[in-house]
């Protein structure tokens, strides 16, 4: 085939950008321990370093692997610190397969899948409640964020996710629209289906400044309410994912909801300037 230089410059120019456009699809995720070949977060440098007896085991949601932790002390210690505006939205999303609901010689009846959480203020968490929390049955979802003046705003699912099973759980926080949502294996798992408000007002963890831990909440430094049983995939986006993306993730699917409508903006651009410089095959 022969092409008009100038049209291949326009093209390849054209076709340059689209790429790199459909790259920045992902930007959005800023942190992901995917427990494949380590604990280390693969995409925004922020480390990954098993604490206690937690290991890689054969057998995850997503790849091959997993990692396993044993409720009595296990915690991956990160480098990454959420530190939260008003306005800053965020998605937090892991696989999980809780073994046991209870902390080995505790009455506390929460489990966290991961979070940071100071003393009266400043927390942002997601995990499991147990019977003793009155709100909600054995083995729910929960998440919430509360600012370091105190506000919180917290939200319960409704689906057992204790039963042996992998589940996708998915906490949101949505500034633009002051929402919290909980998404479980893709689906908001709230009373009403409806998300819950978000009466924050200032920032979270700007007094502690804790570094997020997996497998359990950072409790000024200290892991606290340890969880038991496998966690895989955990993400971190700083953006809320629509319904339609948080379906992608629970397929097993990279979300990137702008690629396609690139790409199709980008076949048309080509077609008006194949049409304008007369461009032939």
């Amino acid at each position: 085939m022969k092409y008009r230089i100038g049209g291949l410059i326009k093209v390849t120019v054209v076709l340059t950008v689209a790429l790199g456009m459909v790259g920045q699809a992902h930007a959005s995720l800023i942190a992901h321990w995917d427990f494949e070949a380590g604990f280390t977060d693969i995409v925004g440098g922020f480390g990954g370093a098993a604490q206690g007896d937690t290991v890689l085991v054969a057998g995850g949601q997503v790849g091959a692997s997993s990692a396993f932790f044993d409720g009595a002390g296990d915690y991956v210690s990160t480098n990454f610190t959420p530190l939260y505006s008003q306005t800053d939205s965020f998605t937090w999303a892991a696989w999980i397969r809780p073994q046991n609901l209870f902390n080995p010689g505790t009455s506390n009846p929460v489990t966290e899948v991961a979070g940071v959480e100071q003393t009266a203020s400043g927390e942002a968490r997601i995990g499991i409640y147990h019977p003793s929390n009155q709100q909600i049955t054995v083995g729910k979802a929960f998440g919430g964020v509360r600012d370091d003046s105190g506000n919180q705003g917290g939200v319960f699912g409704q689906t057992v996710i204790y039963d042996g099973d992998w589940h996708h759980v998915v906490l949101i926080r949505d500034s633009d629209n002051n929402l919290i949502s909980l998404y479980v294996d893709g689906v908001l798992d709230l009373p009403g289906g409806t998300p819950a408000t978000d009466i924050t007002t200032t920032d979270i963890n700007a007094n502690s400044m804790h570094d997020l831990f997996i497998g359990g909440s950072n409790h000024n430094g200290v892991v606290g309410e340890p969880f038991q049983g496998l966690i895989d995939d955990f993400r971190i986006y700083d953006m809320a994912l629509t319904p339609e993306q948080v379906g992608e993730l629970f397929a097993n699917e990279v979300p990137e909801p702008a690629t396609w409508a690139i790409l199709v903006g980008a076949l048309s651009l080509l077609r008006l300037i194949y049409r304008r410089r007369g461009v032939r095959a």
